[in-house]
């Protein structure tokens, strides 16, 4: 092409408007680079480090409840929960449903499913409710007016999906340790679903001394205007309710730890980052009650009431009581 040509070229205002266009997307493009990488590369570096970094919670272990004689009353096992992190579900809405179908077979649950209305009926083992149940269902049902779902793994999901998606949100809790291993071993192809190991209180002493004792329950919106701060998750955490575990909460509580957790895009633990603080158990609590004299006592009052009745030819009392 020639000089000339070349000049009528540059000439044509289309042309020209085209250069100028292509020049000002160009500098755009020069000027976010410098800005992401330059002037505020810092800022996304640590940006970038802080979403793939997670912190966690270490819970403390509850303390022990013993009686005079130093035998423990109650213990803290291992309780499995199955969580989802809905920020780390497949992005595809197909294969989202394919990890709740395959999560829904795992757990015997439904994807997703409609609020029913709650059993009026007490939970009834063999023979008599036991204290704790009786208790349970008391909180569950009155203190706390919870409206019992009968919810789909999909429909706990979307309750926190927008508010809060990097947080994971319980899907079942009492899982049988060989679900929770199985659900673990396919962790690589259910990326978002996560087993967590909680810890359960369990009454060893039974019904002996479940009125003593008492029990733990939900946290309700009342009790977090008068606990501490920055101590409980609402979501998660339970505080005692009446009996020692009422009375000695603060004591038997202890002091959760934390950690920082880089994860992968699944939500897969890499590595521990920095320095891990500790969970602090709770202290243990010691009874002036003999756990052996108020079971022979227990039992010797109940013969008494069994006799009185079978003596009469029909039930006269049910309850009584021993000093």
């Amino acid at each position: 092409m020639s000089t000339s040509s070349k000049n009528q070229t540059f000439r044509n205002p289309r042309v020209l408007i085209l250069l100028v266009i292509a020049v000002a997307i160009f500098g755009v493009f020069v000027l976010r680079l410098w800005d992401v990488q330059i002037a505020n590369g810092a800022y996304y570096r640590d940006k970038a480090i802080n979403n793939s970094l997670q912190l966690q919670t270490i819970d403390a272990p509850r303390g022990i409840i013993y009686d005079r004689n130093g035998i423990p009353l109650v213990h803290n096992g291992p309780s499995f929960e199955i969580q989802i992190v809905p920020a780390y579900l497949p992005d595809s809405q197909e294969a989202e449903t394919k990890v709740f179908q395959r999560l829904a077979e795992l757990l015997n649950m439904q994807v997703e499913s409609q609020p029913v209305k709650a059993s009026v009926l007490l939970p009834m083992g063999r023979g008599a409710i036991s204290m704790i149940e009786g208790m349970h269902f008391m909180i569950d049902r009155l203190t706390e007016k919870i409206d019992v779902m009968d919810k789909g793994i999909k429909n706990i999901v979307d309750q926190v999906r927008n508010l809060q998606p990097y947080s994971p949100v319980t899907i079942k809790a009492g899982v049988d340790r060989e679900v929770a291993m199985h659900v673990a071993e396919e962790a690589a192809t259910l990326p978002g679903v996560r087993v967590y190991a909680a810890s359960a209180r369990e009454y060893i002493s039974g019904t002996v001394t479940s009125q003593i004792l008492g029990y733990l329950r939900r946290i309700s919106q009342d009790d977090l205007a008068t606990l501490p701060p920055n101590v409980y998750d609402s979501s998660t955490d339970r505080i005692g309710a009446v009996g020692i575990e009422g009375q000695f909460e603060d004591v038997l509580r202890g002091q959760k730890g934390q950690r920082a957790v880089e994860e992968d895009v699944v939500g897969r633990e890499i590595r521990v980052v920095g320095q891990t603080v500790p969970a602090v158990p709770g202290d243990s609590v010691y009874l002036t009650l003999d756990f052996d004299l108020q079971k022979v006592t227990q039992q010797a009052l109940q013969d008494e009431i069994t006799y009185l009745n079978n003596y009469a030819g029909h039930t006269v009392t049910q309850l009584g009581a021993a000093i």
